[in-house]
């Protein structure tokens, strides 16, 4: 698992890892849980995606055309986190529970974010 708090202010991406076995392929990993922030225009885009072990995914990423802004980087974190916590149900049980505590990290590191750009 990626550590969300080391520089949160430096990074674009967030991601919660988990195991994936390749078929035909070696293991490796995917990521469980990912969000994405981008600076466009003065304002913060974000996106959410999910890549389950039981098959069900979403995502898209932080595009204008989404209409999706926030004010600063901060504030685009904790929508999409509100977003991650929307579709969570859709993942398994046990990636449910690392989900939650990986989201209290994260929140927990945001809080401290000015927001400022790299």
């Amino acid at each position: 698992m990626l550590s969300p708090l080391a520089d949160l202010e430096e990074r674009n991406s967030l991601a919660l890892m988990r195991p994936h076995k390749w078929a035909h392929g070696p293991a490796g990993e995917l990521a469980l849980v990912l969000i994405e922030v981008e600076q466009h225009a003065g304002q913060w885009m974000w996106a959410a995606s999910l890549n389950s072990r039981n098959g069900s995914g979403q995502g898209y990423r932080p595009l204008a055309k989404w209409g999706r802004f926030a004010p600063t980087r901060s504030a685009a974190i904790e929508h999409a986190a509100d977003e991650v916590r929307a579709f969570m149900h859709r993942a398994t049980s046990a990636e449910q529970e690392r989900i939650t505590e990986w989201l209290g990290t994260v929140l927990a590191g945001n809080a401290g974010s000015t927001g400022a750009t790299r």
